[in-house]
């Protein structure tokens, strides 16, 4: 919960803020020899708003749009197919060969153990 520095109106709990820059400087760049090593744009003030607000100034001002925007991208594996997630079972049995069961006591041997 915040205040919208645009609109004075208190936000609901939970809401995400979003920051809109008002104010960027020229900034040089330097390493530790006073050489020139880079120019860039620094903020000097943004501000707090909710996301309304953030959606009506970005109509307002279509090239303020950010430059860097996070894509949503769905899971997958190394093997690029999506993953499909499902509940488990109630129970989990193994599925056995009838080869590999053996005599009847070993198995209720084994069952009893789990």
């Amino acid at each position: 919960m915040f205040r919208c520095e645009k609109t004075g109106r208190v936000t609901k709990p939970g809401e995400k803020m979003k920051k809109i820059v008002v104010e960027t400087r020229e900034r040089v760049y330097l390493d530790e020899d006073g050489a020139e090593i880079g120019r860039g744009r620094e903020i000097v003030k943004e501000i707090s708003v909710s996301p309304a607000t953030y959606t009506k100034w970005l109509e307002e001002n279509p090239d303020q749009r950010p430059v860097f925007k996070k894509k949503e991208q769905p899971v997958t594996s190394a093997y690029s197919f999506p993953i499909r997630v499902s509940a488990p079972p109630a129970m989990y049995v193994p599925e056995v060969e009838p080869s590999t069961l053996g005599v009847l006591g070993d198995v209720v041997k084994h069952t009893k153990a789990l």
